[in-house]
């Protein structure tokens, strides 16, 4: 059986204003189910979030389904999802915010997201922002 390499760090290094993150090794591959787990200040969001490309790497090597994900967000993003408990939302309601967030996945599917807020009795005219933490916006 061929295992698909979803992500490969080597000799990464990653620096965020005084916080220097450096991974020698670390896979993750189809499948897998993975937890980063560590105190406040470990270097698990930074970690995540050079994964989904928001940070560069500052020295070593990074690949999120074969590519850069800094330098091709838009093949890596249309494929990975990443939100962490700190992250903004706009001040939108559910449903415009989906649609606002549609137009950065090339692969979109209106349908399948309408789907989700009747499976997950969302109410896309709640605001996102108020909706509390650890739970699902607009869930009821």
């Amino acid at each position: 059986m061929i295992e698909n390499k979803i992500v490969e760090i080597r000799n990464m290094i990653t620096r965020r204003k005084s916080f220097t993150l450096k991974i020698t090794e670390f896979d993750v591959f189809s499948g897998q189910i993975i937890g980063i787990v560590g105190p406040n200040g470990a270097g698990k969001t930074t970690l995540l979030e050079t994964i989904a490309g928001l940070l560069p790497v500052s020295s070593g090597q990074l690949t999120v389904l074969g590519h850069d994900p800094y330098k091709k967000p838009e093949i890596v993003r249309s494929r990975l999802g990443i939100m962490n408990d700190t992250m903004p939302l706009f001040a939108l309601k559910i449903g415009a915010l989906l649609k606002l967030l549609s137009g950065y996945y090339t692969t979109w599917i209106p349908t399948l997201s309408a789907n989700c807020w009747t499976g997950l009795n969302w109410i896309p005219v709640r605001k996102s922002m108020n909706s509390q933490r650890g739970r699902a916006p607009g869930f009821v």
